[in-house]
């Protein structure tokens, strides 16, 4: 026999052995199912268009008093309206105008049912959550015991509905994320567990390691209101879960404030936003309307260090807390508002990141968007009462990829376990990839089932105490 065709055997046969290598390869690869790390980094995962990369959003309901034929009527003028979710707690409360209420409020998006109800008349309507107009059907009049009831500080409030009884200029609290808040009763606690966590990527416009541990910030708001709806003060408590980021390029921490009016968010004008009481740290970003600075640099105000990263080089401590007290200016006439993060680097605070579809700061230096990584747009106009929808979305989105992808994600939780250093968030919590494959749909609560053999936890003693 010649050679040659043992050779072509020898050939086929190579051939033949590769083909049957690659079918049990693939083979293998498609029995891992979605959401299961089926890809090995971030930058594989495809999300559909309009994605948040959030589990909050806001529910603006607006609520008509009407008779029991639909005809509105102004039977609840003057009186509280609040609104609950399905435990009872109150998200808030409203006072009603010429027969309406205007509820607006940041919401788990799990949340789809929700109650209307008069702590007046004890009425009550269960609505969906995903409801913008209702009508609320109560004849009930202004009973003579609610006109006789004791208002000490006299703004039309009584006692028994005010939670300020002794200040004419504060009537309701509300706090967010709203939890352990019962409307019953003249003491209210609004501490309860949950906070809204913000986790980064701080390589903006790099896409990074995807750990998400640069920056883990949890953080609680709370407002008060008076007896017309207006805002008056409010306070904010964020804590520093966890700091993935370098000693050697620090970074700082900011919140610019907005008027908020359902779908939109409006640009203040300059001074609506005062600092009230902070930390020696903490100031007013004379760089930008409405901005208020955290810190300047993360690593300054920890003591001890700690970053709750794990790994050989991680530190575990116990979350520094950074209080604010804030004022809006009297006569600003804001019923409600939104804070908006960004963090900057230290060295250069025009270099920023801020959550997916958030536009950047009047500061930021723009000519950053569209490098490396990052799809943003251009251009952005800020003024003085500028309106614009919040969260941008697809191309007119900021601090986005090609892919949609973010550098900053949020979420409602009562804890959440950090990623080690340089573990993919893909493989620290395995529900996440359906969850942002699925727009959101899917695995809503993919913060609560951590591998905790690629997480850390951070100390208890701090996850139990506000």
């Amino acid at each position: 026999m010649s050679s040659q065709p043992i050779k072509r055997l020898g050939t086929n046969f190579v051939l033949l052995l590769g083909i049957i290598f690659l079918v049990l390869f693939c083979t293998k690869q498609k029995e891992v199912p979605i959401g299961k790390n089926s890809f090995a980094i971030f930058s594989d995962l495809h999300v559909p268009g309009g994605f948040e990369w959030s589990n909050t959003a806001w529910i603006n309901l607006s609520v008509r008093i009407t008779d029991m034929s639909g005809t509105p009527m102004n039977a609840l003028d003057g009186q509280p309206l609040d609104l609950l979710d399905m435990h009872g707690r109150r998200l808030q409360r409203m006072v009603v105008v010429s027969g309406k209420v205007d509820f607006s409020v940041m919401l788990d998006k799990n949340k789809d049912k929700l109650k209307i109800f008069s702590p007046v008349t004890g009425k009550m309507v269960m609505v969906s959550a995903a409801s913008s107009k209702v009508n609320f059907q109560d004849t009930t009049r202004y009973p003579a015991s609610y006109l006789d009831l004791p208002d000490s500080d006299g703004d039309r409030i009584p006692d028994i509905y005010d939670d300020f009884k002794w200040n004419s200029r504060k009537a309701f609290r509300e706090c967010f994320p709203a939890d352990g808040f019962l409307p019953e009763g003249d003491s209210v606690n609004h501490s309860g567990g949950q906070y809204l966590y913000q986790i980064y990527e701080d390589l903006w416009p790099v896409m990074g390691d995807y750990d998400l541990n640069d920056l883990v910030l949890a953080s609680k708001l709370e407002w008060v209101k008076d007896s017309n709806n207006y805002l008056v003060s409010g306070s904010y408590i964020g804590k520093i879960w966890a700091v993935g980021a370098y000693i050697s390029a620090p970074y700082g921490l900011g919140l610019e404030f907005f008027k908020r009016e359902k779908e939109s968010l409006i640009y203040l004008p300059d001074g609506s936003v005062s600092l009230a009481s902070s930390e020696s740290f903490t100031h007013l970003d004379e760089r930008l309307n409405n901005g208020i600075v955290v810190f300047d640099d993360v690593f300054k105000i920890m003591d001890p260090y700690y970053n709750n990263i794990g790994g050989s080089w991680g530190v575990s401590g116990i979350p520094k807390t950074v209080p604010i007290s804030f004022t809006f200016r009297k006569g600003s006439r804001i019923r409600n508002f939104e804070v908006l993060p960004y963090i900057f680097c230290t060295s250069n605070p025009t270099r920023q990141v801020r959550p997916f579809g958030t536009p950047p700061t009047a500061y930021a230096d723009m000519t950053m968007f569209r490098n490396a990584d990052d799809c943003s747009p251009l251009s952005w106009e800020w003024k003085a009462g500028r309106r614009f929808s919040s969260p941008l979305k697809n191309e007119e989105a900021f601090y986005r990829t090609a892919k949609n992808l973010p550098w900053v994600i949020d979420f409602i939780s009562s804890d959440y376990k950090v990623p080690v250093e340089k573990t993919s968030i893909l493989e620290a919590y395995p529900e996440f990839q359906k969850w942002a494959e699925s727009g959101g749909t899917e695995n809503k609560k993919w913060y609560d089932y951590p591998d905790l053999e690629k997480t850390i936890s951070v100390p208890e003693e701090e996850a139990k105490r506000l």
